[in-house]
């Protein structure tokens, strides 16, 4: 039964500048991105950073006519939402986030398509009431809505009873060659990575016990069991790997590294393989990269607008070393694949060393190091050289070869991007120190250094907030909070949308440090401590401890969740 949905009575963008959201400049920015990439004005606009989704859809819940809604703070029955088929779901961009006595509520994305919001009306046996919401929340929760957990635990009881347990396997059970689609194996692969990209996990690990196969995937950083099974279906789905990873399916005995690419769900995934034999088998880990997921701007990796803005200035720097600091894991590869975007240019040249090459970028020379060959960073990075390259950027300055030719790139009139293991933005200095860097060729070299970790959110649908209790008001006191004893801590209970978690998705949390006169003059004293010293009472110098605490406050995130990321004691932290 359909519903009135008024015309549109002015441009969309003509509103948002009327209204003072935009500018005209803003609006141009916007068209020429939707040219290029096809994207919706709005979404462009958003997605650039010009536009804070919710007043775009502030606008545009005024513009047709509907009211707004947040998924999030819905407790979705996966019964009713399944009412509308998941191909029409993710089609649609459309979900039912209740159903009434005489309706179903239903959040869009896109109020003005009428055609879709047609199609779901057909579909659905009750009237519809649209509800306009962002498109990352809609995604978010069709992910959790349609999980493929049942249809894991089906298709690996097929392959329990279709391989017989044994220590050899014969290929023919697999379907390698005609009827490959339907074989069992391949579809748990199938449900399986089609599941880990709906619920936005990086790892699939695949590890087999005495009498029975753990599949593991991790998520926000954090491993989630998927399927526990008894038999022996590891070696059915192992050799199907090899084989798509082009690896010796005989060879059990040591390890081996692939790559294969998949399409899933219409995404092109870039899927890393890593075998390790062990007690019981050969345990497997799969790194997915979503191609379609690469990161375009600075914009997209969470920096607040004043840090971002520093940043920035630094990548205007013609020459000069960056630095972004921390663990494996910590988003490094994301801010940088951000810079290398914002800077891309047809008239720089650009090359990066990487191990691995995560993401393609476009007008940019992208090699792999390969070290059983001889190709290191060391090698690649000083042939780069020759290249006549504008911008360099280096995976991991791994040993002091590499710092030393990174370093005599930058004081030669190339900008370096760089990243190094390192607790804190203010230890760079003394680690590359350590590795045999001459204090005035690192002096002349280092401008700026960022260090950064990933927080888990608390989950914004089943979040409850308490009193502070002990041990975190003491945790609280030791990082310099001023009022440990009011401050209400947020914790999720646990929720579908989470699953049972209490945390749905991750923020940034960002440590710069801007290399100036005094800091440079310690440098080339080799003085460790004066560095620290005039680093963290620059201006506008916060330690990341100093960022979660503002999280906490704002209940982004916990104490709980800092201390697992940081470390228990404040010294750690830093």
């Amino acid at each position: 039964m359909a519903t009135a949905r008024p015309e549109r009575p002015q441009r969309l963008g003509d509103q948002l500048i009327e209204r003072g959201l935009i500018s005209e400049a803003d609006l141009k920015a916007a068209l020429d991105e939707q040219k290029r990439s096809g994207l919706a004005v709005g979404e462009a606009l958003v997605q650039m950073g010009r536009l804070a989704e919710s007043d775009l859809n502030t606008v545009l819940a005024e513009h047709y006519g509907v009211r707004t809604a947040d998924p999030a703070k819905y407790w979705v029955d996966k019964e009713v939402a399944q009412q509308l088929p998941e191909n029409a779901a993710r089609r649609f961009g459309a979900l039912i986030l209740e159903e009434t006595g005489e309706k179903f509520v239903v959040a869009t994305d896109d109020p003005g398509d009428i055609m879709a919001l047609d199609e779901v009306e057909r579909i659905l046996p009750k009237p519809v009431e649209f509800r306009l919401a962002g498109r990352q929340e809609i995604i978010d929760t069709i992910n959790m809505v349609y999980a493929r957990t049942d249809e894991l635990e089906s298709i690996a009881d097929e392959i329990t009873e279709e391989i017989e347990s044994s220590d050899e396997i014969d290929l023919t059970n697999l379907n390698v060659g005609t009827g490959r689609a339907s074989s069992p194996a391949v579809r748990l692969l199938k449900t399986l990575m089609e599941d880990a990209i709906q619920r936005g996990v990086s790892d699939i690990h695949i590890e087999p016990e005495e009498k029975e196969l753990r599949i593991r995937t991790r998520k926000d950083g954090i491993l989630h069991e998927r399927l526990v099974r008894q038999g022996n279906m590891q070696n059915a789905l192992v050799s199907l790997l090899k084989l798509m990873a082009g690896l010796n399916i005989t060879e059990r005995r040591l390890p081996q590294d692939g790559r294969f690419q998949s399409r899933v769900q219409g995404r092109r995934i870039d899927v890393r393989l890593s075998t390790l034999p062990q007690q019981h088998g050969e345990s497997v880990v799969m790194r997915l990269l979503d191609q379609s997921a690469a990161v375009s701007s600075l914009d997209q990796t969470g920096m607040a607008e004043d840090l971002r803005k520093r940043f920035r200035s630094l990548m205007t720097i013609p020459n000069g070393l960056i630095l972004v600091t921390g663990p494996t894991g910590s988003g490094k590869s994301t801010t940088l694949y951000g810079a290398l975007s914002e800077m891309n240019t047809a008239e720089v040249k650009i090359i990066t060393v990487e191990d691995p090459v995560e993401y393609a970028l476009h007008r940019v020379t992208q090699v792999q190091v390969r070290e059983q060959i001889g190709l290191s960073f060391s090698r690649v990075l000083r042939t780069s050289l020759r290249q006549d390259p504008d911008i360099v950027m280096v995976g991991e300055i791994r040993d002091g070869e590499t710092a030393d030719i990174a370093m005599r790139a930058a004081i030669t009139g190339h900008r370096v991007l760089s990243t190094l293991h390192t607790n804190d933005a203010v230890s760079s200095a003394n680690r590359l120190l350590d590795m045999g860097i001459e204090p005035f060729m690192l002096a002349a070299a280092l401008r700026g250094v960022l260090a950064q970790r990933l927080l888990r959110r608390v989950c914004s649908q089943c979040a409850e907030t308490r009193p502070a209790n002990e041990e975190e008001i003491a945790w609280l006191t030791r990082a310099g909070h001023s009022d440990p004893d009011g401050l209400v801590i947020h914790e999720g209970r646990g929720c579908p949308l989470c699953e049972q978690s209490g945390y749905s998705g991750r923020i940034g949390l960002f440590e710069l440090v801007e290399v100036d006169a005094g800091m440079r003059q310690a440098l080339r004293q080799r003085d460790v401590a004066a560095f620290a010293e005039r680093a963290q009472s620059a201006a506008g110098y916060v330690p990341l401890v100093g960022m979660a605490l503002e999280f906490i406050e704002h209940g982004q995130t916990n104490v709980a969740e800092v201390v697992r990321v940081l470390g228990e004691r404040i010294g750690e932290a830093e």
